[in-house]
């Protein structure tokens, strides 16, 4: 009976924001030093950081990091991909071997926006000690339980974070 039940349009437009939980600032700190003590780092972006609109945030973080970066299949041009680093999209097994091995052998892996899905399995599997994954309102850095983030909130504080660039991490 459901399925031909009525569905009243909204009254407004949806409101698809996710408040701050005041966990950003304490897991951007955390994720800023797993990725200050990694010789090889990497960023992974994701379609969420498009669903959101934080492309110029995330840009302008991926310029402060000056880390190797990717994108997952849906997350292919979030934001420019001439912006320097740019490795490639990652599309699990079939990805470019170059950018298999830039995002699978990271010593550090911040993924921000990804719905990993089972093309991702290998990665999230043999990785997930090493990564930092935010996504669907939540944070979650190597084998620590998730705690709840917004993604705009993360992104502001991991911009506000002290960074310096290595010149080793895109040789």
């Amino acid at each position: 009976h459901l399925w031909g039940a009525n569905c009243p349009a909204p009254a407004t437009p949806l409101d698809f924001t996710v408040a701050p939980s005041g966990n950003e600032a304490q897991l951007a700190k955390d994720i800023i030093a797993k990725l200050r003590t990694a010789s090889k780092p990497a960023l992974l972006l994701g379609i969420e950081v498009q669903r959101y609109g934080l492309a110029t945030e995330v840009t302008a973080l991926v310029n402060k990091l000056g880390i190797p970066w990717s994108s997952t299949l849906l997350g292919k041009s979030v934001i420019p991909e001439q912006t320097p680093g740019f490795i490639g999209v990652y599309g699990g097994v079939n990805a470019p071997p170059s950018v298999i091995q830039t995002v699978e052998k990271a010593d550090a892996l911040l993924t921000l926006g990804c719905i990993m899905g089972r093309q991702y399995r290998r990665l999230v599997q043999n990785s997930h000690s090493k990564m930092a994954l935010a996504f669907n309102g939540t944070a979650k850095i190597g084998t620590a339980a998730a705690k709840p983030a917004s993604l705009r909130a993360l992104v502001a504080a991991l911009n506000a974070e002290a960074w310096q660039t290595s010149p080793a991490h895109n040789a």
